[in-house]
């Protein structure tokens, strides 16, 4: 499950970068999102 979220989070972030631009304030609100990987316990 947690590849899909990563997967998603990925496609937002290219989605919105080319259609607002790097300086927009959607861009800024994606952008600073960061994505990580979580071992399993």
């Amino acid at each position: 499950m947690r590849m899909f979220y990563k997967t998603v989070m990925l496609e937002v972030k290219k989605y919105v970068k080319p259609i607002f631009g790097t300086t927009s304030p959607q861009f800024k609100h994606v952008g600073g999102l960061e994505i990580t990987n979580v071992k399993d316990r």
